[in-house]
């Protein structure tokens, strides 16, 4: 690497002398530190002073005489800030007008509405009414779903396969034969079972507990595992059509 001779420059703010790349040398002056570049701007580069203030633009612009909504005052403002539904000479009377309960723009009516699962009464917002029922909290809603959605009423209901036992053929043999083809790693994420810290599950491919011959049968890590309980039939299509297990 080609070596940089360094320039000597005396800081504007401090005067202390210090060498740096020509590349850092700047025309408006030097600095020895960014907390004397920013006590010196803070200082010289106020108002007119600052490099982007246009005196002439400022003078050329005419401000326009407003009549206060609120409090009947007249102001003279920036045309740029003229509102042709209404305008205020502050803050204070833009926020304090009209803008109580249902004139509020952020106004939401709130109602009482009952807990579908203890029948609790709550106070919400409109907007957050739901029409297949409300409830107090997470726990409420949780105790209500594992009640109501069990067995046949459960969205994901099979027929009761899920309780269907395994074949004899499906040992810990046959399981331990299924990871060594798969060279111990998950056929879909590809994380190994050191990688996870734990024996990679057995999936049956067409979801048949009886089917336990080593085309019909996969390793996957349980997240991926998880997975194919949702959508079943497009599972089946997704590990038939690969031509090769294990890639």
């Amino acid at each position: 690497m080609k070596k940089v001779n360094k320039v000597e420059i005396h800081c504007k703010k401090c005067h202390k002398s210090k060498f740096i790349i020509p590349s850092q040398v700047k025309e408006t002056g030097n600095f020895c530190s960014r907390e004397c570049r920013n006590i010196w701007n803070g200082i010289n580069q106020r108002g007119k002073k600052h490099h982007y203030c246009n005196d002439k633009r400022r003078e050329n612009i005419k401000k326009v005489e407003i009549f206060c909504k609120k409090c009947g005052k007249n102001k003279f403002i920036h045309p740029c800030r003229v509102n042709p539904n209404g305008n205020f000479c502050s803050i204070s009377c833009a926020m304090s007008f009209n803008n109580k309960g249902e004139k509020n723009y952020q106004w939401n009516e709130r109602l009482d509405i009952n807990c579908k699962f203890c029948g609790k009464k709550n106070n919400i917002k409109r907007c957050r009414v739901n029409p297949n029922g409300n409830f107090c909290n997470i726990a409420c809603a949780s105790k209500y779903f594992s009640e109501t959605r069990r067995g046949e009423n459960a969205p994901n209901w099979l027929g009761g396969k899920s309780f269907e036992p395994y074949g004899v053929e499906f040992s810990d043999k046959l399981r331990s034969y299924i990871r060594e083809r798969d060279n111990h790693t998950c056929q879909e994420c590809h994380m190994t079972e050191k990688q996870l810290g734990y024996r990679m599950p057995v999936h049956h491919i067409d979801y048949n507990k009886k089917n336990n011959v080593a085309e019909n049968l996969i390793s996957l890590c349980k997240s991926c595992h998880a997975q194919t309980n949702f959508k079943r039939e497009d599972w089946v299509n997704y590990f038939k059509n690969r031509s090769v297990i294990g890639e």
